[in-house]
């Protein structure tokens, strides 16, 4: 295996260039391909905006306004792309068009002051983390938001749903949760989904599914990576 500097040499194509001017300093990027005009673009999120890149001519062709600074940024299927904010507000884009489609914000935020949000495998929900443990979720087809529900007693800090599986996993400052989505909710106050809680773990800040596995992976505030199986018998979900 040999590991290849694509900054110092370009070995996809000798014309690509290797470096890209941004305007500002870069907060976010991801790889998008634009199945319409066989394009790959390379979408830039900075304090003042989103901006659009051929890769193969490392021209910006296209700005998007965008207050707030675009902190992270996700590709979604076709020409979509999320973007999040440093206020919290996740915004919906298509990349053809110069204005957003929707903005989503949590009604209340909690006290991390960090915009914790998730979009199912199916893409038709976007889940985002509200004070208190609660979450409130958005029907991305209707354009409607839906109940909010109560994950956790404490602030949510991660969230992210299972590729293959219907499970979300979420934590707040000393555990972990795995939540079993395939059985109806009871609407019922104080109700929430089977759940399995890991205890005593430092600060998940973030979770990884499997692609088609049973499976993820957690990193917390230690640097520590930590893989967890679902395992299920009578006793648990």
């Amino acid at each position: 295996m040999k590991l290849i500097d694509v900054m110092a040499k370009s070995f996809f194509h000798p014309e690509i260039p290797t470096k890209i001017k941004t305007e500002g300093v870069a907060l976010s990027a991801a790889f998008m391909e634009d199945l319409t005009t066989e394009q790959n673009l390379l979408l830039i999120g900075g304090r003042q905006g989103i901006q659009v890149v051929d890769v193969e001519t490392g021209m910006t062709f296209r700005k998007f306004d965008h207050s707030g600074g675009a902190t992270a940024i996700r590709c979604r299927k076709g020409c979509m792309f999320q973007s999040t904010t440093i206020d919290g507000n996740v915004t919906l884009w298509d990349v053809r068009q110069n204005k957003p489609i929707e903005l989503y914000g949590p009604v209340k935020r909690n006290n991390t002051k960090i915009c914790v949000n998730a979009m199912d495998a199916s893409e038709k929900y976007l889940v985002l983390a509200e004070a208190g443990g609660f979450l409130q979720i958005n029907d991305l087809q209707s354009r409607k938001k839906l109940q909010n529900q109560k994950l956790q007693d404490n602030d949510i800090r991660s969230l992210n749903f299972s590729n293959s599986y219907r499970f979300l996993t979420s934590s707040d400052e000393s555990s972990l949760f795995v939540h079993n989505l395939s059985e109806k909710l009871n609407t019922s106050p104080g109700s929430r989904h089977p759940h399995v809680e890991v205890k005593k773990v430092k600060t998940i800040v973030e979770t990884s599914w499997h692609p088609t596995e049973c499976l993820f992976v957690a990193r917390g505030t230690d640097s520590v990576l930590r893989t967890y199986v679902p395992v299920f018998d009578e006793n648990t979900i």
